[in-house]
């Protein structure tokens, strides 16, 4: 009845049309994607997938999007899918789109679990995916905060505590090196963390889209780096800040250094002129990140949720 093919560029403008379109439609609060995130989103956010297109076969119109996101690292699928909210008969796009992730995952690696996320408001999508076995995992929250006038102070004029020193990472061998050491022990207590070795980390880290190196730092305290904030360029669209990853490693928790990291992340962005940051936060993490970003004024405009599927 439906028609899948491998997306492309030539598509990126559809497909940001459709994910948007869905999102909107099942939470008007949900924050778009721009181009840089659509392309990410194609090409897979860890291992390098195709994405692909469901069409119409009357009309060649795109229905649905849908991307696997593999990790061969974990052995774990990540899926995406997005359904064009005025399509006619949208319950049968949906259950046509996830029957296609189903078949198109097993045949590639039919052991491999599969943990799909979606907009918590996205009920219909979560109504498929339960009927086909899968069950709520986990819980995430989208968090905003915006930038005022008073957030606007030079980089350099910034002041943290006694020994805290804050300077930008570098893509050379060492700082990335260091970069993939100081991540490994501070997301090593993280739900669904697994080690990687540090070539392949590195090149992932190079390879994503939406990376802004000029965003990226470490902390060091007494001249010991310690902890580090990676920032990426995917709320451009709507003038904002996006940080991507923010990391304590172990023995440096309960001293602030999130927090100086964060603020730093807000004067950044401020100086730049754009008018909000945004981040993701594990509703489950123990670490009790949720409370830092609180604290600094974040907030949460919206929810994804996690469901899971075992095999094997």
């Amino acid at each position: 009845m439906y028609r899948f093919s491998a997306a492309n560029d030539g598509n990126l403008a559809e497909v940001t049309r459709l994910v948007n379109a869905h999102e909107k439609s099942v939470n008007p609060d949900a924050s778009s994607m721009g181009e840089s995130g659509v392309r990410q989103l194609m090409s897979g956010y860890i291992d390098h997938a195709l994405g692909f297109a469901m069409r119409d076969p009357g009309s060649d119109r795109i229905l649905a999007f849908v991307q696997s996101h593999p990790d061969a690292n974990r052995g774990l699928y990540f899926p995406d899918i997005y359904c064009d909210p005025t399509a006619p008969g949208l319950a049968s796009v949906t259950a046509a789109a996830v029957d296609f992730l189903l078949d198109h995952t097993a045949s590639a690696n039919p052991d491999w679990a599969l943990r799909p996320g979606m907009n918590t408001k996205d009920s219909l999508l979560a109504h498929t995916y339960a009927n086909r076995g899968f069950t709520f995992l986990r819980k995430f929250w989208s968090l905003t905060r915006p930038i005022t006038e008073q957030d606007r102070t030079p980089l350099e004029r910034l002041i943290f505590g006694s020994g805290v020193e804050i300077r930008q990472i570098m893509d050379t061998p060492s700082d990335l090196e260091l970069l993939h050491r100081l991540h490994q022990d501070a997301f090593s207590t993280h739900f669904g963390f697994k080690a990687r070795d540090r070539d392949s980390w590195i090149a992932l880290e190079l390879a994503r889209e939406t990376r802004e190196p000029a965003g990226n730092v470490f902390l060091l305290a007494d001249h010991e780096p310690v902890g580090f904030l990676l920032s990426a360029n995917e709320m451009l669209h709507e003038n904002g800040g996006y940080i991507d990853l923010l990391g304590i490693i172990h023995s440096a928790h309960g001293r602030g250094y999130g927090k100086s990291l964060l603020h730093w992340a807000i004067a950044y962005n401020a100086n730049l002129g754009r008018e909000k940051v945004n981040l993701n936060v594990d509703t489950g993490n123990t670490s009790g990140a949720l409370q830092v970003y609180e604290k600094v004024g974040f907030r949460p405009y919206s929810a994804w949720q996690q469901y899971e599927l075992k095999r094997g």
